[in-house]
């Protein structure tokens, strides 16, 4: 078999994500998450935006960091 024969490739549906990839897929969902909002918010506070986007983006921000913060916590305990 070479590494390219499609047996060795998982077609779509068979095998869920778990374990620690799936918490390694959040984290980084998460990190891009906090990320672009903090970014967002920095472009729309040096720019004349209106004040429910900065809220929007500093509410994001603040909601991915906790959930950051609790996972690492979680993890940290096992």
């Amino acid at each position: 078999m070479t590494p390219t024969d499609s047996s060795l490739i998982p077609s779509a549906g068979t095998a869920p994500v778990t374990g620690p990839a799936r918490k390694g897929l959040l984290r980084a969902v998460l990190w891009g998450i906090v990320v672009a909002s903090t970014l967002t918010n920095m472009v729309a506070s040096s720019s004349e935006a209106p004040m429910w986007v900065l809220i929007a983006c500093g509410t994001a921000t603040v909601f991915g960091s906790t959930a950051l913060g609790v996972s690492h916590l979680r993890s940290s305990r096992q």
